[in-house]
């Protein structure tokens, strides 16, 4: 009754059957310990009061839009690694906090915006352009409508491509909750 009654569930919703097996007669000495008895419910039914180390945090709400993540370019020299991070990086970046997918399309993203889009015309599609200056990255992001407009322009800087990048998607996100 304890632990029906722990877990929320009244004993009266409990009722007895027949058993047509005979008890038995003897436990050849096997105890279960009652202490440990609230642990193992604690265990299986997950009602730890303390939250668990490293625990995963409840998943953002994301806008209906999506956005479709497009290539990056760079602008200066340009190691071929960092761009494929760049891309990496504003996926999961975006993908944070709107509904994301990749796209192979990098030809001219405003005039191909269109094709990438295909049917569902209500996404927005991501992309940047890419610049190391000494120890300093920056990432300008360009999030296109559908119809090839340019929906939002912003420049981040940091230390790191991520960092760079990861600005100016904070930065594009407040602007644009909805992501529209």
């Amino acid at each position: 009754s304890q632990i029906l009654e722990f877990v929320g569930r009244g004993a009266e919703s409990v009722q007895t059957q027949p058993s047509a097996t005979p008890a038995p007669t003897s436990t050849n000495g096997a105890a279960v310990p009652i202490s440990g008895l609230g642990s193992i419910v604690n265990s299986v039914f997950k009602h730890n009061k303390a939250p668990a180390h490293g625990a995963t945090p409840a998943p953002v709400a994301k806008p209906e839009r999506g956005v479709i993540v497009a290539p990056v370019s760079a602008s200066g020299a340009v190691a071929p690694g960092d761009l494929t991070n760049a891309v990496r990086e504003l996926y999961f970046a975006l993908n944070g906090r709107f509904n994301a997918q990749m796209t192979t399309v990098g030809t001219d993203v405003a005039q191909s915006a269109s094709s990438i889009c295909g049917a569902n015309r209500d996404n927005t599609i991501a992309t940047g352009t890419l610049v190391h200056q000494g120890k300093e990255v920056t990432f300008t992001l360009v999030v296109y409508t559908c119809f090839g407009a340019v929906l939002e322009r912003q420049v981040g800087k940091g230390p790191s491509i991520k960092s760079a990048v990861d600005t100016a998607v904070t930065a594009y996100a407040s602007a644009h909750p909805d992501n529209s």
